[in-house]
């Protein structure tokens, strides 16, 4: 998998931290609930809400690495600020990889 992102991270900090506290201020801002559709009786669909983390955030607070599409990024750290609509691999040290890049040269990583 390719590296994408590691000279943004020496300019700018941590992409990994910037993600956790953009996902930490959104769950915050909803109250710390996040809404679950729930199937009723009759086919109708009901919204609840309950006060787990969502699974992005909760893998965030974990220290575990996590995938998303580029647009997630905060711009700053998108190779020429530009969303190519990819999956990437961000890890704790803020490394960023490109889930899908299978070009010769990364085949050994």
């Amino acid at each position: 998998m390719a590296q994408v992102a590691d000279e943004h991270n020496d300019l700018h900090g941590n992409v990994y931290t910037a993600i956790l506290e953009a996902e930490e201020a959104k769950f915050a801002r909803r109250g710390s609930r996040r809404p679950v559709l729930v199937a009723s009786p009759g086919g109708h669909r009901d919204v609840r809400y309950v006060s787990t983390p969502p699974p992005l955030l909760a893998n965030l607070r974990a220290g575990k690495p996590v995938e998303l599409s580029d647009w997630q990024l905060p711009g700053w750290s998108r190779p020429q600020g530009v969303v190519i609509e990819k999956r990437i691999r961000v890890h704790p040290d803020g490394r960023i990889e490109d889930m899908y890049d299978f070009s010769p040269k990364n085949a050994s990583q």
